[in-house]
């Protein structure tokens, strides 16, 4: 796993002129931290053009100087080859810098928190920090709950949130989301919440010394969160936490002669409207021929299967047929309903790794 600290994204309160990444100290002042904090790791400097390796400060500085001369605005691009943990650092939307950071997990965190610290006390009287400051493991799995949350700008695997309350102040909508309870609401048992100069650190977990210690702060952090805070819902899942599987325009309409009645040739999925009414058994015809089918691998004009689903008529028969469905080797029940005139085709037990509270 890796780790990523972003600092992106501050909002000059000063009067800027429109070329402002070339007014004296903005970055020189960024270079000084950085080579404090940082003076014999490789740094990543990169303009509109690409990202390059420089082996120390006086590279960087250097660099710096050729683009303020030039008037080139920099920018942080994704840089794919950076493995490891590493800080990315973005004043608005136009100078990037990339660091890597070779320390062990705990080391690693605790260097990113120092850091963002420096960035901080330097730039608080000249900007607002917001909203993206947060250490993330980009790509890290864990259990989650359903339905899935939009976690803005906390990321869906943030460890560490910082939080400048002056965002907030100018953003009041997101105090109407139950935000603002991130600033002072009782949080889990070892997690804490610092101030240091105004600007709010929450770290999730008192150390993070292996994976399995970030999947318990992730799940802390998201228990937390759906008791705290008004997170609208992904929009692949329905109140209930059932996910959207397809839409049954995308698929193929089979003709009277096939057992199945829609298709997906891409997928090589075939689905089977159920229409009798039914508390918890399929009717022995259907499921004979299902198991047939299956077994064959082919519909009956020689279609591959390589999943196969029931349709039921509402959610609930959805639920009440899952366990025999899948007992004859179908892969899911869904059901569909019509929003916004699409046809949902709707799964009550997705494939993930889920999790109640």
């Amino acid at each position: 796993m890796r780790l990523v600290l972003h600092v992106n994204y501050l909002s000059f309160t000063e009067d800027l002129p429109s070329k402002w990444w070339n007014k004296e100290g903005i970055l020189d002042e960024m270079i000084v931290i950085l080579d404090q904090q940082f003076p014999s790791l490789i740094q990543f400097f990169g303009n509109s053009d690409k990202f390059y390796p420089i082996k120390d400060i006086n590279e960087v500085k250097i660099e710096y100087q050729k683009i303020k001369r030039s008037n080139t605005a920099f920018t942080l691009s994704e840089f794919p080859n950076t493995e490891g943990n590493y800080i990315s650092i973005r004043l608005a939307d136009t100078i990037g810098l990339r660091i890597a950071i070779e320390d062990n997990l705990n080391s690693a965190v605790e260097k990113m928190i120092e850091t963002t610290d420096a960035i901080f006390r330097a730039y608080v009287n000249s900007a607002i920090f917001g909203p993206n400051l947060v250490i993330y493991s980009p790509g890290h799995a864990y259990p989650k709950r359903r339905p899935v949350r939009n976690y803005q700008f906390l990321y869906e695997t943030g460890i560490v949130n910082f939080i400048d309350p002056r965002f907030f102040e100018e953003n009041t909508h997101l105090k109407m989301n139950g935000f603002e309870k991130l600033l002072s609401a009782p949080l889990p048992a070892g997690v804490s919440r610092t101030d240091d100069k105004g600007l709010i650190c929450i770290k999730w977990a008192g150390k993070f010394i292996n994976e399995d210690s970030v999947t318990k702060a992730l799940v802390a952090r998201e228990d937390w969160c759906y008791d705290n805070l008004s997170l609208e819902s992904d929009d692949n899942f329905n109140e209930y936490g059932d996910m959207i599987y397809t839409y049954l325009g995308s698929l193929d309409e089979l003709n009277d002669s096939e057992f199945f009645d829609f298709y997906d040739e891409e997928l090589e999925e075939a689905y089977k409207i159920y229409s009798i009414k039914s508390d918890s058994e399929i009717d022995k015809e259907t499921a004979e021929e299902i198991k047939r089918f299956l077994s064959n691998g082919k519909t009956k004009n020689g279609l591959l299967i390589e999943r196969a689903f029931l349709v039921a008529q509402d959610r609930d028969q959805a639920i009440r047929l899952l366990i025999r469905a899948r007992e004859l080797g179908l892969d899911d029940v869904l059901y569909f309903e019509t929003l916004d005139g699409d046809r949902i085709l709707w799964s009550t037990d997705p494939s993930g790794d889920w999790r109640t509270k």
